[in-house]
């Protein structure tokens, strides 16, 4: 074959040879699976996926984490649940930090300084890590992957993580929209969820690698509870609202005010209020930050009265949304858990009882405490404080909840600066926007543990750490 003087190097190479190799690692993977060799199977995958990660480019891994770890992650992480560490989640991560490593080790180029959020994250992961690796030496390894070194990983090294790398993928305004677009196609197919679940009975997005609850009571998702579900919609909703002041076309426009109302709807199905309580004060903020936003959200507050009208008889007629709205039972554990939490911090404040995933639970008999009336019998079945800040105290102490705070601080000065002066008025709104999904997940995790729900925190740091990589590019609105 001559290869012309103007082709590419590699156009000379027959196309169905390109093929072969991929053919030959699917007969290959086929026959691991058949031969029920899970861990070679998902050793070729994985050397697959880093090649194909590395051939697209860092950015694209990204959005692939993001969209597909809360939606089709769900069947690979069912279908290989067998391999220990295997998650969809954690191994997309790994390739992503593996770029990092790589353009250090070998390409020699200088990674970006931290910036004070991240210093402050640096701080508290220390911490965190010095506690899981003391309970290593007094655990087996086993219980200890499960629990501290897990809780570790997926509930703060992961989300943390996921602010370094998004603050380091270059940034403009192009790719943070179709980012946000990825957003909606995630939030529509979550949203098909939940009347799939709790009308239909459907089970098929159930996670079975995870112990779930509200299972079709409740709409869950590819979530292992309701209240995580919440979470990730209102932050979802916050996401799509940033699409639609920042859209001109009226078609696009009109489509995104519908997915708003699908989200909402979805939203209700999911029976947690904290999820409609943060959503509830994270548009408010809002409404009085960003002004473009009070177009939106008088056009939504007039289609939900309607909505409201029409559906709300309908949704007061089931049983289990009535039960839920009357339930007081949620309120008097959290109230005996917070006084169990505040006691366990109190009179460990250098420590803490110990950072694992069942710290409190563990320790609760010790520390319960009568509030007035309100028995500290209430926290008898309770694993966890349903407070985030609160099962950090816990966990590690004073010392560790004002190095968790410090990151917080850091992050909503950084949005709030960036808030009133970024460079463009798309780097502005975008960082009001996610200040609010900020305030979203702080209402949500002063009633839920959010370090054991996994994607909320992925996509919280995530979209702060593009709020600031677009406030230090010299343009955010365009290449």
């Amino acid at each position: 074959m001559v290869m012309p003087a103007n082709a590419a190097p590699g156009a000379a190479f027959p196309r169905p040879m390109l093929a072969l190799p991929l053919l030959g690692l699917a007969v290959l993977v086929g026959l691991m699976l058949g031969t029920e060799a899970w861990l070679a199977a998902a050793a070729a995958l994985g050397l697959l996926g880093g090649v194909l990660g590395l051939m697209t480019g860092r950015w694209w891994v990204a959005m692939v984490w993001l969209a597909v770890s809360p939606t089709v992650a769900v069947f690979f992480n069912n279908l290989l649940q067998g391999i220990p560490f295997f998650r969809t989640e954690r191994v997309l991560l790994l390739v992503l930090v593996g770029y990092f490593v790589a353009d250090a080790a070998f390409r020699k180029r200088p990674i970006d300084t931290l910036d004070h959020a991240e210093r402050c994250m640096l701080a508290f992961l220390g911490l965190c890590l010095a506690h899981a690796l003391w309970s290593l030496s007094i655990k087996p390894l086993g219980p200890w992957s499960k629990e501290d070194g897990a809780l570790f990983y997926d509930g703060y090294l992961m989300p943390m993580l996921a602010y370094f790398i998004a603050r380091r993928l270059h940034w403009h305004g192009d790719k943070a929209r179709r980012f946000l677009w990825l957003m909606a196609g995630a939030a529509l197919f979550l949203a098909a969820t939940a009347p799939l679940e709790t009308m239909l009975g459907v089970t098929w997005f159930i996670p079975q690698y995870l112990d779930v609850i509200h299972v079709l009571k409740r709409a869950t998702g590819t979530f292992g509870n309701s209240a995580s579900y919440g979470a990730v919609m209102g932050a979802l909703f916050l996401l799509i609202g940033l699409l639609y002041v920042n859209t001109r076309s009226a078609v696009q426009r009109g489509a995104l005010a519908a997915l708003l109302l699908v989200v909402l709807a979805a939203i209700v199905l999911g029976k947690t209020r904290a999820a409609w309580l943060g959503l509830v004060v994270a548009l408010v903020v809002v409404y009085f930050k960003e002004p473009a936003s009070r177009g939106l959200l008088g056009l939504l507050g007039a289609l939900g009265a309607i909505a409201a009208i029409v559906v709300l008889p309908l949704l007061l007629a089931s049983q289990g949304l009535q039960d839920r709205l009357v339930d007081v039972a949620p309120v008097y554990n959290r109230i005996a858990s917070t006084a169990a939490a505040l006691n366990m911090m109190v009179q460990n404040p250098l420590t803490g009882v110990g950072f694992s995933r069942a710290a409190f639970g563990q320790n609760r008999g010790a520390y319960a405490m009568d509030v007035g009336d309100i028995s500290g019998a209430w926290i008898r079945e309770l694993a966890v404080p349903h407070n985030e800040f609160l099962n950090v105290g816990a966990m590690t102490g004073l010392v560790g909840l004002v190095l968790y705070l410090r990151v917080f601080i850091a992050v909503f000065s950084a949005l709030a600066r960036n808030g009133r002066e970024g460079g463009s008025a798309f780097v502005r709104s975008w960082s009001r926007w996610v200040f609010a999904l900020w305030v979203c997940w702080c209402v949500n995790a002063s009633f839920v543990d959010l370090a054991l729900l996994g994607y909320i925190n992925i996509l919280l740091y995530f979209s702060a750490g593009i709020a600031t990589a677009l406030a230090q590019q010299p343009q955010g609105q365009s290449r």
